[in-house]
């Protein structure tokens, strides 16, 4: 029976797929939404349908959410995104976890360990931009006074003149700009994905995550994460600066104090659940939530870093800050990241054992690898000098031995998992997989930002494999405060000719002397003991230039006799201006006034290695051999897959009377697809690899020597270079990862497909609400929803039932969407979903939110094996029948015959929906038109086009009553165009 007003709402997937694609027409019309998202329908007929008179079909477009932008500034801010994606997978590890929404202590718990993990990722974010800002520039590239890194920009020469403790006040001011930044994506991204509520709540809420009103409405939690996070942050900045202040004036600071204070609060805040947390006990109430604290806690933040940065630039500390040994390392160099790091690894482990171990067994394993962690991080500070091979052995075989112990024993136990957690990904471990994924990605993005920053500060004469991880002095020598504060007595030495520019020259009676100005020279030495030292352009305050000869030009410079007043600059208008000249100096010397400043200008500086942490000097080592452990298994997992069941596929694309013309191809995609299907094999045996890697790192950071050293003082004989050539490619590997990253920025502009590429990440990964980080790449279903939820119900209250039609990522829109209809309203809706991957992907990663109880079908028993034909190949164990949906599920409120899915056994991002089995329930759909269209070169097609195919016309038309189109059956004359792509 026909129906007499229907309305067909299509919603795309992840690719972003326009509105003419959506519906196969050109130029569709919007009829409704703004700018950003919005609903097309066509005032023509489309391709191979009829519809009917009161019959209309829509498409909703949200892809301008994550893959359009406007001006200047929206291209920033997707640039600025791709450094978010490890703040995205904590996001997720959120909803992944098992115990999400469980008010009792094991979902309170793991709701704060995952929120302390995002807090350290915004922690070692914040101190990559202090290490390159603070510790590489300010501190080590003008050290002392010196310009030791000649590629900075002349605009940046000020910081010469700066005392100490003033270049630190001004560096620190770089990460703060960074934490600003981060501050206005956020609230930027509040306003625009987050501003559009519901038109109408349910009633009473319900009994799924998805009906909790909470769940899509977290704008206050969003904007308190962003005020403790932005609070810790700034507290990091202050601790990174304040303890090097502490430790070079020798006496304890209130700001590392105050600094630990405010990052004691902001985790303990983040302990506390939220009104807005579905883990929160009792009802959200908008009115008395004391959410105002903190903005406080924000305030305070910033005025206490703005009163220490005020305090160091200031003249006294800056006076102060002058005896300060400017020779000295970074305190803590080694243990800010390590720290960091082993934080979230023990973060980790407190998720991985959450809900799956008891609680006594999981405080003892925390208990072990802090305690490890612990030990290997004292061992790895406490180098005095050079460790003998003697020292170095037994450090790796006690670190190593309880790391592999360790590991052993977790995946023993984890292997044990499988039979309590067939229906969850990982064995219910998937929040943990994604911590730890975030984890090692902003590891790898701290070691590139900074290896890239290093390359580029250490000149064109040197490369990455010039990097040091620890600052060796060498005897007889001047520092570069022993040139600046030295005595009368110190002499530099200056080659080639002289160039004194900008000066203002005193005559005495003891000759001439050099007030101020600037110096330019080829080279200058400082002779002092049996070495000389060659310096970089550097500030001296006092004693004697010696020349190489007995002439100097004058350039712009003023020359003030005897008995005159001397001025403290010097322009054209003040007595004494000398625009060119040059002078015979006796004796070869000119001394500096006591009271004086010069600036000497070197041609060709010196090469100063710079100093990174060591657990950045192992780590690309690490991760390049990681990628190549992850290549080969890779590999190796593809040929497992194309020996064992490469031959079913191709007996069933036989059996399933693929034209011959068109087989090769179709068996080559299924087999890609039956490997994307295996990801989370694939994935899981990644990460058991990850997991080694990081112990490994630790084990080699513990010996307190970076990789060359460590293989010379273990095997003294060894002549070959061969560490060292490792190392230097590991860091150029790591170099190219960066470049690769500021292309891929550029591509991000110029090229469709990347910006697709980009556009499909944030797609998957910000589905999600804000719950753990606020600074994460913001959450478009909170507008997305609400709104397609209010289209919905617009063609219900006039008089008709709707068909939501889902592809992809739009099939769990699109469930999310239904799922918060009442029974009355879903009784006159229908769904349809092609290319989903709710069930074998969504649902076993996140089951409490999507799992067989919330949506209905069959549950999974486990991924599939790379050995294992089911259920890409039918068997005869996968053709069990599809039980009842479950009560109360999405399937059970839409009715047994009101949910269809459609899927292709070539398509690697589709995937049943309601069991691996065969059933009518699960529509597969034909890769290729049959042999009697005539089609005689068709696309093989995989994850698009299911609307325009005649399994999606067949269901529809079984709902409305409409004519079915028989596109293979069309006569001669009936042929016509495609739907357009």
């Amino acid at each position: 029976m026909a129906i007499r007003a229907a309305l067909e709402l299509r919603v795309h997937g992840v690719h972003g797929t326009s509105p003419s694609s959506m519906l196969g027409v050109e130029d569709p019309e919007q009829v409704a939404g703004d700018g950003i998202t919005g609903v097309f329908r066509s005032d023509g007929p489309l391709p191979r349908r009829e519809l009917q008179p009161g019959h209309a079909v829509e498409a909703y477009s949200w892809g301008a959410l994550t893959s359009a932008v406007k001006g200047a500034l929206g291209w920033v801010q997707r640039v600025l995104w791709l450094g978010l994606l490890p703040f995205a997978l904590v996001n997720l590890a959120y909803w992944a976890r098992l115990h999400v929404s469980d008010a009792d202590g094991r979902g309170r718990w793991g709701a704060t360990m995952v929120r302390w993990a995002a807090l350290l990722l915004t922690m070692m974010i914040v101190l990559t931009g202090c290490f390159i800002a603070v510790d590489l520039v300010a501190w080590q590239c003008y050290r002392g006074g010196t310009k030791s890194c000649d590629v900075l920009p002349g605009v940046l020469d000020f910081m010469m003149f700066l005392a100490p403790s003033q270049r630190l006040a001004v560096a620190a001011v770089v990460p703060l700009a960074g934490i600003g930044v981060m501050w206005f994506l956020s609230r930027q991204s509040l306003a625009r994905y987050e501003a559009c509520s519901d038109s109408r709540e349910m009633a009473g809420g319900g009994s799924h995550l998805l009906q909790d009103p909470r769940f899509w409405s977290s704008t206050r939690r969003t904007l308190r994460l962003q005020r403790i996070h932005l609070a810790g942050a700034i507290a990091t900045v202050m601790a990174y600066v304040g303890a090097q202040v502490d430790r070079l004036a020798g006496r304890p600071g209130w700001w590392t104090a105050a600094a630990v204070v405010i990052l004691a609060v902001a985790f303990g805040a983040l302990a506390r659940a939220h009104p807005q947390d579905l883990e929160h006990r009792g009802v959200e109430d908008d009115e008395r939530s004391p959410d105002h604290w903190a903005g406080h806690f924000l305030r305070l933040a910033v005025a206490a870093v703005v009163v220490q940065l005020g305090w160091l630039a200031s003249p006294w500390a800056g006076e102060r800050s002058l005896q300060w040994d400017s020779s000295a390392g970074w305190y803590g160099h080694n243990l800010w990241f390590i720290g960091v790091f082993v934080a979230i690894s023990v973060v980790n482990i407190a998720v991985f054992a959450a809900g799956r171990l008891s609680r006594a067994g999981s405080w003892l394993v925390i208990g072990l690898f802090v305690t490890a962690a612990a030990f290997a991080t004292w061992l790895s500070l406490g180098v005095e000098g050079e460790r003998t091979g003697a020292e170095v052995r037994p450090i790796l075989a006690v670190t190593g031995s309880f790391a592999l112990v360790f590991f052993l024993l977790m995946l023993l136990w984890q292997l044990g998992q499988r039979r309590h957690h067939p229906q969850e990904a990982w064995n219910g471990g998937a929040a943990a997989v994604l911590i730890g994924a975030a984890g090692w990605i902003a590891l790898l993005f701290t070691t590139a930002a900074v290896t890239a920053t290093a390359d580029y500060l250490n000149g064109s004469d040197q490369s990455v494999s010039d990097l040091t991880s620890a600052q060796r002095a060498v005897g007889d020598t001047a520092a570069p405060d022993e040139v600046a504060n030295a005595d009368p007595d110190l002499v530099v030495v200056l080659s080639e000719e002289a160039v004194l520019r900008d000066a203002v020259v005193a005559m005495t009676d003891g000759g001439p002397q050099v007030v101020s100005g600037v110096v330019e020279v080829g080279t200058a030495e400082v002779a002092d003991g049996p070495l000389r030292r060659v310096l970089p352009d550097t500030v001296v305050r006092r004693g004697t230039l010696v020349l190489e000869g007995d002439t100097m030009r004058l350039v712009d410079t003023c020359w003030i006799d005897a008995g005159e007043q001397v001025p403290s600059t010097c322009h054209p208008e003040t007595p004494g201006f000398i625009s060119g000249a040059e002078v015979t100096v006796t004796g070869q010397t000119v001394a500096i006034a006591p009271d004086g400043r010069i600036r000497v200008e070197v041609a060709h500086p010196p090469n100063t290695p710079l100093v990174v942490p060591q657990v950045l000097v192992w780590a690309p080592v690490v991760q390049v051999l990681w990628a190549l452990l992850a290549a080969l298994i890779a590999l190796a997992c593809a040929a497992r897959l194309e020996r064992r069941i490469g031959a079913d596929i191709k007996a069933y694309v036989v059996q399933d009377r693929v034209p011959t013309e068109s087989r090769l191809d179709v068996r080559r995609k299924r087999l890609r697809a039956a490997y994307a299907h295996r990801s989370e094999r694939l994935i899981e045996l990644l990460g058991a690899m990850t997991v080694v890697s990081v112990l490994l790192l630790l084990c080699l950071s513990a010996t307190g020597l970076p990789p060359n050293t460590l293989v010379a003082t273990l095997f003294p004989g060894w002549r070959s270079d061969l560490p060292h050539l490792v190392q230097s490619l590991s860091l150029y590997v790591v170099l190219g990862l960066s470049a690769s990253l500021v292309l891929l920025s550029s591509y991000v502009r110029r090229s469709e497909a990347t910006r697709k590429a980009v556009g499909i990440l944030w797609d998957l990964t910000t589905f999600w609400p804000r719950a753990a980080h606020p600074l994460s790449p913001p959450c478009y279903a909170e507008r997305v929803v609400p709104e397609l939820t209010t289209r919905v119900r617009w063609g219900l209250e006039r008089g008709g039932i709707v068909i939501l039609s889902g592809h992809s990522q739009g099939s769990l829109i699109a469930a999310a969407t239904l799922i918060r209809l009442d029974r009355r309203e879903l009784d006159h809706v229908k769904l349809v979903t092609y290319g989903s991957q709710l069930r074998a992907l969504y649902g076993r990663i996140f089951p409490r939110v999507l799992g067989p109880a919330v949506l209905g079908g069959t549950p999974t028993h486990g991924s599939p094996t790379f050995s294992d034909a089911h259920p890409d190949v039918p068997t005869d164990c996968g053709n069990a029948p599809v039980g009842p949906p479950g009560t109360g599920t999405l399937w059970d409120l839409l009715g047994v015959d009101g949910w269809r899915n459609l899927y292709r056994r070539s398509d690697p991002l589709g995937w049943r929906v309601f069991s691996d089995g065969t059933s009518p329930f699960d529509v597969r759909t034909a890769e290729v038109p049959p042999r009697v269209a005539g089609d005689p070169g068709p696309t093989v097609a995989t994850h698009s086009a299911y609307q325009h195919t005649f399994e999606y016309r067949e269901v529809v038309s079984g709902w409305l009553g409409e004519p079915l189109v028989h596109d293979a059956f069309w006569t001669i004359a009936e042929v016509r165009p495609l739907p357009k792509p």
